[in-house]
Parts: C-alpha cells; sequence; structure tokens
C-alpha cells in the first residue's frame, strides 16, 4: 500500500528493493560454444562424462538481464 503524503524535507526517500540476478542455462552443441562464450556465456562441466556431454556443453548466464540471442 502506498501513501499519498509527502516527504519531508529532512526524510530520505526508501531505497528500491534490489532486483534479483536469475541463471541461465543453455544446452549448446559443441560446434555453437565458441560463439556463446563470446557472447559472455560460461561452460559448465556439468554434463562432463555424460552421455548428455557427448552432444552438447550446458552453457551459464549469470549476469544482471537476460542473456543475448546468439
Amino acid at each position: 500500500m502506498q501513501s499519498n503524503a509527502r516527504l519531508k524535507s529532512d526524510e530520505a526517500p526508501q531505497a528500491q528493493p534490489k532486483m534479483r540476478m536469475l541463471t541461465w542455462y543453455k544446452y549448446v552443441p559443441h560446434e555453437d560454444v565458441a560463439a556463446y562464450v563470446a557472447a559472455g556465456w560460461e561452460k559448465s562441466t556439468a554434463l562432463k562424462d555424460t552421455h548428455h556431454g557427448d552432444y552438447a556443453t550446458l552453457c551459464v548466464w549469470e549476469h544482471d538481464g537476460e542473456p543475448p540471442d546468439v
């Protein structure tokens, strides 16, 4: 609930809540990994020694905002 009352000159405005950063994951075919890393994605070792890792690398985006289209 918001108040319509004005702040007194000696009152500081309340800080806005900080937006929580999201983590994005994407399965990337091995031949496309270099382009994703160049765009700021990080390679994960999560698929190492799995049958999924034979075909793709799990890339992670841990930055503010949505990841870029690659």
